[in-house]
């Protein structure tokens, strides 16, 4: 299943947003005042320590696909695990969010994909 994860982003800096997941320092610069950014769930980890691009979810689902496993969270995100790990609905956890996972999506490719953001 090809998912992928739609954020809404403010720019707040050359290459810093606002989410509300919290500020996230990019590797490249913010071409936009408003638009959004996407993550595929399995480039979202769960994290040790909280760092500057990390947040706090709750899972709201988890599948398990044998070797590896799919989580729905409370916000709509969905992330995936390389391994099994020990997680069961209702667990909260620290999501780390890799800066070179981070894709900024202008409006044009948003009018290409027909892309629907569902709040």
């Amino acid at each position: 299943m090809q998912t992928q994860n739609f954020i809404d982003a403010e720019r707040v800096g050359l290459n810093s947003v606002l989410t509300e997941y919290g500020k996230w320092t990019l590797r490249e610069a913010v071409p936009w005042e408003r638009g959004v950014l996407t993550v595929r769930p399995e480039k979202l980890r769960v994290a040790e320590n909280e760092s500057e691009c990390d947040f706090k979810s709750r899972v709201q689902t988890v599948i398990y696909r044998g070797c590896y496993q799919q989580f729905i969270l409370d916000n709509g995100l969905m992330m995936e695990t390389e391994t099994v790990i020990p997680v069961t609905e209702g667990d909260e956890l620290m999501v780390h969010v890799p800066k070179d996972a981070v894709i900024l999506l202008c409006d044009e490719a948003l009018q290409r994909m027909d892309v629907r953001m569902i709040k």
